[in-house]
């Protein structure tokens, strides 16, 4: 049985955060967003999540600040960057997993698959 994760999906594109929401409900995880880093933040401190899925630019709070913030406050919580540029390394972020957009359902389910179930 696959583990439900609670998943807290972030990026200032109403879009882009529907589609992440749609392909991870369908995997029957429990998914709230937020629509830019602070708005995370604030969430984080109240919350327990298993993964953060951040997009990096974003208005007031990038997807770089945020992923320190959680690493430095909440180091369980794993972080996937969903991100449009290509040139970017998984090193030069800090999360635990780079994802570019454009992204397939699949991959996005492989990601998770590999960050919960070794």
């Amino acid at each position: 049985m696959k583990k439900k994760l609670g998943v807290l999906v972030v990026d200032d594109n109403e879009r882009n955060r529907k589609l992440l929401e749609m392909i991870l409900r369908y995997e029957g995880h429990t998914v709230i967003m937020a629509e830019d880093g602070e708005i995370a933040m604030n969430m984080l401190k109240g919350n327990t999540y298993d993964l953060v899925m951040t997009d990096l630019e974003m208005p007031k709070v990038n997807g770089i600040e945020l992923t320190k913030f959680i690493k430095k406050y909440f180091p369980a919580t794993k972080v996937i960057m969903v991100t449009g540029y290509h040139d970017i390394k998984p090193s030069e972020i800090a999360a635990d997993r780079l994802i570019k957009k454009p992204f397939s359902t699949g991959e996005i389910r492989e990601t998770i698959k590999e960050l919960f179930n070794k």
